[in-house]
């Protein structure tokens, strides 16, 4: 894993421009909850930390896979718990090629993604992650086709096409409906970095 630089993570409350928390802490990237109650980062040694908001004890440090964490991306639960509660799911996409689901209120790994078996081109990078707003299917993009996945189990489900035009996708995204994905990508150079073939 690579050598974190040091590096702050600053969370600004927009009507009343000012930052309600900062925190020292390496950072690759980010993520919120949409009722803003939690912050996910992740670093390059493949953790991801959760943080509450505007103040509290981070929640233990989920491990990965030893490698970057390149994205996250959070949603509340399909499934209900004893007393009706719904808990959040946290996604992260590592570089080398995997992907994992998180249940924040039990810590547990609900499941793990892997390039290998599912048709895609083993070995780059997971540089977007999105959830379905039902909860239930995950998308993980990197080089080639956006690849949808079971949350639950990390069975693959489908491929999607890969226009010519991009095979190295940097995002991903649902819309609120579920019915349509969105994706943002460029042709991939033969020798760059991103991947380890």
């Amino acid at each position: 894993p690579g050598k974190d630089r040091p590096s702050t993570i600053l969370v600004w409350d927009v009507k009343n421009p000012q930052p309600i928390r900062e925190i020292p802490a390496p950072v690759t990237c980010l993520a919120l909850t949409p009722d803003g109650t939690l912050l996910a980062s992740g670093n390059r040694r493949g953790e991801t930390t959760v943080w509450p908001l505007p103040k509290g004890e981070p929640i233990p440090v989920l491990p990965g896979t030893s490698t970057m964490v390149r994205c996250l991306d959070f949603v509340q639960s399909p499934m209900r718990g004893a007393k009706g509660e719904r808990s959040w799911l946290l996604a992260a996409g590592y570089a080398g090629g995997s992907a994992a689901v998180w249940d924040l209120a039990t810590g547990a790994c609900l499941s793990r993604m892997s390039a290998v078996g599912a048709g895609e081109l083993a070995g780059f990078d997971r540089n977007a992650v999105a959830f379905h707003p039902n909860g239930t299917v995950l998308a993980v993009a990197g080089r080639g086709a956006p690849h949808l996945y079971d949350v639950f189990t990390g069975r693959f489900l489908l491929e999607l096409g890969r226009p010519a035009a991009i095979n190295w996708i940097t995002g991903v995204a649902f819309s609120p409906d579920g019915n349509f994905l969105a994706e943002s990508g460029r042709p991939f150079n033969r020798g760059e970095p991103g991947g380890s073939q």
